[in-house]
Protein backbone atom coordinates (compact mmCIF):
# COMPACT_ATOMS: atom_id res chain seq x y z
CA UNK A 1 0.00 0.00 0.00
CA UNK A 2 3.26 2.66 0.27
CA UNK A 3 4.30 2.12 -2.94
CA UNK A 4 2.73 3.92 -5.05
CA UNK A 5 4.50 2.74 -8.22
CA UNK A 6 3.34 -1.14 -7.35
CA UNK A 7 2.14 -2.28 -10.25
CA UNK A 8 3.76 0.07 -12.62
CA UNK A 9 6.78 -1.34 -13.90
CA UNK A 10 7.03 -4.94 -15.52
CA UNK A 11 5.10 -7.04 -18.17
CA UNK A 12 1.47 -7.73 -17.72
CA UNK A 13 0.45 -11.17 -17.52
CA UNK A 14 -2.88 -11.45 -17.34
CA UNK A 15 -6.56 -13.45 -19.15
CA UNK A 16 -5.63 -17.03 -18.66
CA UNK A 17 -7.29 -19.26 -20.94
CA UNK A 18 -7.46 -23.00 -20.69
CA UNK A 19 -8.29 -26.11 -22.73
CA UNK A 20 -8.31 -30.00 -21.96
CA UNK A 21 -6.42 -32.01 -25.12
CA UNK A 22 -8.12 -35.82 -25.71
CA UNK A 23 -4.96 -37.13 -23.95
CA UNK A 24 -5.68 -35.03 -20.91
CA UNK A 25 -3.05 -32.45 -21.52
CA UNK A 26 -3.39 -29.16 -20.27
CA UNK A 27 -3.05 -25.86 -22.15
CA UNK A 28 -2.91 -22.44 -21.28
CA UNK A 29 -2.91 -19.55 -22.97
CA UNK A 30 -2.75 -15.72 -21.94
CA UNK A 31 -1.56 -12.06 -22.72
CA UNK A 32 2.15 -11.43 -22.04
CA UNK A 33 2.91 -7.86 -22.19
CA UNK A 34 2.85 -4.68 -22.34
CA UNK A 35 6.16 -5.14 -20.45
CA UNK A 36 5.43 -1.20 -18.61
CA UNK A 37 9.67 -0.67 -18.26
CA UNK A 38 10.23 0.03 -21.52
CA UNK A 39 6.63 2.50 -22.40
CA UNK A 40 8.31 6.09 -21.47
CA UNK A 41 7.29 7.07 -23.77
CA UNK A 42 4.26 4.70 -23.64
CA UNK A 43 4.58 2.69 -27.23
CA UNK A 44 2.39 -0.15 -27.65
CA UNK A 45 3.25 -1.06 -31.18
CA UNK A 46 4.61 -5.24 -30.91
CA UNK A 47 4.88 -5.43 -27.20
CA UNK A 48 2.30 -7.57 -26.15
CA UNK A 49 2.88 -11.32 -26.60
CA UNK A 50 0.75 -14.22 -27.07
CA UNK A 51 2.39 -16.81 -23.80
CA UNK A 52 1.57 -20.48 -24.15
CA UNK A 53 2.36 -23.56 -21.79
CA UNK A 54 1.52 -27.37 -22.15
CA UNK A 55 1.53 -30.07 -19.62
CA UNK A 56 1.14 -33.30 -20.93
CA UNK A 57 0.58 -35.22 -17.69
CA UNK A 58 -2.85 -33.34 -16.69
CA UNK A 59 -1.40 -29.97 -15.17
CA UNK A 60 1.16 -32.02 -12.45
CA UNK A 61 3.96 -30.61 -14.88
CA UNK A 62 4.15 -27.50 -17.20
CA UNK A 63 7.36 -26.98 -20.00
CA UNK A 64 8.59 -23.99 -20.16
CA UNK A 65 6.70 -21.43 -21.35
CA UNK A 66 6.50 -20.03 -24.91
CA UNK A 67 5.84 -16.66 -26.73
CA UNK A 68 2.73 -17.99 -29.78
CA UNK A 69 2.93 -14.64 -31.13
CA UNK A 70 4.13 -10.90 -30.67
CA UNK A 71 1.13 -8.27 -31.83
CA UNK A 72 0.24 -4.46 -31.71
CA UNK A 73 -1.06 -4.24 -28.31
CA UNK A 74 -5.05 -2.87 -28.21
CA UNK A 75 -4.25 -1.62 -24.79
CA UNK A 76 -4.86 2.59 -25.95
CA UNK A 77 -6.67 1.47 -29.13
CA UNK A 78 -10.17 1.00 -27.57
CA UNK A 79 -13.33 0.85 -29.32
CA UNK A 80 -15.49 4.35 -30.08
CA UNK A 81 -17.57 4.09 -26.71
CA UNK A 82 -15.53 1.92 -24.70
CA UNK A 83 -15.76 2.95 -21.13
CA UNK A 84 -12.77 2.37 -19.70
CA UNK A 85 -9.30 3.72 -20.36
CA UNK A 86 -7.63 0.72 -21.26
CA UNK A 87 -8.33 -2.75 -23.31
CA UNK A 88 -6.91 -6.06 -22.82
CA UNK A 89 -5.77 -8.32 -25.87
CA UNK A 90 -7.14 -11.41 -24.92
CA UNK A 91 -6.14 -14.45 -26.30
CA UNK A 92 -8.49 -17.32 -26.60
CA UNK A 93 -7.47 -21.60 -27.11
CA UNK A 94 -9.80 -24.48 -27.55
CA UNK A 95 -8.49 -28.15 -28.63
CA UNK A 96 -10.04 -30.74 -31.02
CA UNK A 97 -10.97 -33.60 -28.52
CA UNK A 98 -12.48 -35.67 -31.63
CA UNK A 99 -13.15 -35.63 -35.53
CA UNK A 100 -10.42 -35.44 -38.33
CA UNK A 101 -8.13 -32.81 -35.99
CA UNK A 102 -8.11 -34.79 -33.23
CA UNK A 103 -5.47 -33.11 -30.84
CA UNK A 104 -5.27 -30.00 -32.88
CA UNK A 105 -4.72 -26.98 -30.17
CA UNK A 106 -6.23 -23.72 -31.65
CA UNK A 107 -5.39 -20.03 -30.73
CA UNK A 108 -7.17 -16.79 -31.26
CA UNK A 109 -5.99 -13.27 -30.49
CA UNK A 110 -6.36 -9.33 -31.83
CA UNK A 111 -4.01 -7.28 -33.40
CA UNK A 112 -4.01 -3.55 -34.30
CA UNK A 113 -3.02 -3.44 -37.96
CA UNK A 114 -0.27 -0.90 -37.24
CA UNK A 115 1.18 0.08 -33.68
CA UNK A 116 -1.00 2.70 -31.87
CA UNK A 117 -0.20 5.36 -29.80
CA UNK A 118 -1.24 5.43 -26.27
CA UNK A 119 -2.13 8.72 -25.31
CA UNK A 120 -3.97 8.54 -21.91
CA UNK A 121 -8.16 9.34 -22.93
CA UNK A 122 -7.34 9.81 -26.98
CA UNK A 123 -10.02 8.33 -28.79
CA UNK A 124 -7.90 6.56 -31.69
CA UNK A 125 -9.34 5.05 -34.86
CA UNK A 126 -6.35 2.41 -35.77
CA UNK A 127 -8.12 -0.48 -37.10
CA UNK A 128 -7.62 -4.22 -35.92
CA UNK A 129 -7.99 -7.62 -36.96
CA UNK A 130 -8.68 -10.96 -35.61
CA UNK A 131 -6.51 -13.84 -36.14
CA UNK A 132 -6.11 -17.68 -35.86
CA UNK A 133 -3.19 -20.10 -35.54
CA UNK A 134 -2.76 -23.79 -35.02
CA UNK A 135 -0.44 -26.26 -33.65
CA UNK A 136 -0.68 -30.44 -35.00
CA UNK A 137 2.01 -31.36 -32.41
CA UNK A 138 0.81 -30.06 -29.00
CA UNK A 139 1.97 -26.84 -29.02
CA UNK A 140 5.41 -27.41 -30.09
CA UNK A 141 5.02 -25.27 -33.42
CA UNK A 142 2.25 -23.31 -34.41
CA UNK A 143 1.09 -22.41 -37.95
CA UNK A 144 1.18 -19.04 -39.73
CA UNK A 145 -2.16 -16.16 -38.63
CA UNK A 146 -4.62 -16.05 -40.59
CA UNK A 147 -7.16 -13.30 -40.52
CA UNK A 148 -10.55 -14.24 -39.78
CA UNK A 149 -12.17 -12.34 -41.94
CA UNK A 150 -11.37 -10.07 -44.79
CA UNK A 151 -8.86 -7.16 -44.45
CA UNK A 152 -9.50 -4.28 -42.72
CA UNK A 153 -8.69 -0.40 -43.61
CA UNK A 154 -5.72 1.65 -41.63
CA UNK A 155 -8.36 3.27 -39.73
CA UNK A 156 -12.07 2.60 -39.07
CA UNK A 157 -12.73 -0.71 -38.44
CA UNK A 158 -12.01 -2.89 -34.81
CA UNK A 159 -12.63 -6.51 -35.30
CA UNK A 160 -11.60 -7.80 -31.32
CA UNK A 161 -12.17 -9.94 -28.68
CA UNK A 162 -12.72 -12.97 -30.62
CA UNK A 163 -13.15 -16.74 -28.53
CA UNK A 164 -13.46 -20.16 -30.12
CA UNK A 165 -15.22 -23.43 -29.87
CA UNK A 166 -14.81 -26.95 -31.23
CA UNK A 167 -17.46 -28.90 -32.02
CA UNK A 168 -17.31 -32.74 -31.58
CA UNK A 169 -17.21 -33.11 -35.62
CA UNK A 170 -14.03 -30.88 -35.88
CA UNK A 171 -15.93 -27.61 -37.10
CA UNK A 172 -14.29 -24.66 -35.48
CA UNK A 173 -16.28 -22.34 -34.63
CA UNK A 174 -15.49 -18.34 -33.75
CA UNK A 175 -17.48 -15.20 -33.36
CA UNK A 176 -15.72 -12.12 -32.43
CA UNK A 177 -16.88 -8.13 -31.97
CA UNK A 178 -16.54 -5.70 -34.48
CA UNK A 179 -16.88 -1.80 -34.64
CA UNK A 180 -17.19 0.73 -37.36
CA UNK A 181 -15.21 3.58 -36.05
CA UNK A 182 -15.87 7.32 -36.64
CA UNK A 183 -14.47 10.30 -34.84
CA UNK A 184 -16.86 11.65 -32.10
CA UNK A 185 -16.72 15.79 -32.08
CA UNK A 186 -18.05 17.23 -29.18
CA UNK A 187 -21.08 19.45 -30.08
CA UNK A 188 -19.99 23.10 -29.38
CA UNK A 189 -23.29 24.02 -27.84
Amino acid sequence: PDDTTCGNQGAIQILPSLALGPKDELYVTWQHGPDLQSLRPLKLGNTTKIGFARSLDGGRTFEPAQVITTLNSMRGNSPVAYRKGTMNDIPRIAVATSGPHKGRVYVTYTSAVEPAPALPWDQLLVSSQVFLVHSDDQGKTWSKPVALASDVPPKGLKRFWPTLAVRDDGTVDIIYMESQEKQITPDPG
